[in-house]
């Protein structure tokens, strides 16, 4: 057992130097792919459907609801065993597969108006594409709106947020937009009137 060292600090698992050094091997390059999708994803979704980013729209300080809410379908898509993956691939590629360990180079696009469908990209360019086609369906998913239910419209805004290698668009009618936007003001400008009636103390006079 001379010869063998812990997989990581703490570790139960002993391997050898060399077998460590494959396992730090695949780990690095599984986090250099997945950031390399975050980074495509993030040049690729700001202003599509609203004609801006939405990504304060969903800030978990200012707009806890709304992160709730994006973190309830995430977990849904990362849990749910009855999605259908639509692969918009090459026709030369191998076909998605939900248990190809190759995934975290892949990029996701989900409606939260479609909840059991997951399309699949395997770049940013091809998906910037075939984004450019996709309109609203007219029902609201957000609804903030003070009069529920929202009414079926043709004027309705995508509402997108970056989850990851995830893309999920709400969809918004304009009185819940509206309503969104208004939230999220009051809301930093309260946040902003707290932070100069309760400035941070100087750390040199922390212990004055």
């Amino acid at each position: 057992m001379n010869d063998r060292v812990e997989l990581w600090p703490g570790s139960r698992y002993a391997v050898t130097p060399a077998g460590r050094a494959v396992v730090r091997a695949d780990a690095e390059q599984h986090v250099a792919a997945v950031r390399e999708t975050a980074r495509a994803a993030s040049m690729t979704w700001p202003g599509f459907g609203s004609g801006r980013d939405c990504g304060h729209l969903f800030d978990p300080t200012l707009m806890p609801h709304m992160a709730r809410r994006a973190d309830e379908v995430m977990h849904r898509l990362q849990t749910s065993p009855d999605l259908a993956h639509i692969d918009h691939c090459p026709p030369d590629a191998l076909p998605y597969s939900p248990d190809d360990p190759h995934r975290q180079s892949l990029l996701f696009v989900h409606f939260v108006s479609a909840p059991d469908v997951l399309h699949v990209f395997r770049d940013a360019e091809s998906m910037q594409c075939w984004l450019w086609a996709q309109w609203p369906t007219g029902h609201c998913n957000i609804r903030v709106c003070d009069v529920p239910p929202c009414p079926v419209t043709d004027l309705g805004t995508f509402i997108p947020v970056v989850r990851g290698q995830f893309q999920i668009w709400f969809e918004a009618c304009p009185t819940c937009r509206r309503a969104l936007h208004r939230t999220f003001d009051a809301n930093y400008a309260a946040a902003v009137e707290a932070a100069w009636a309760n400035p941070p103390i100087p750390r040199w006079a922390r212990n004055a």
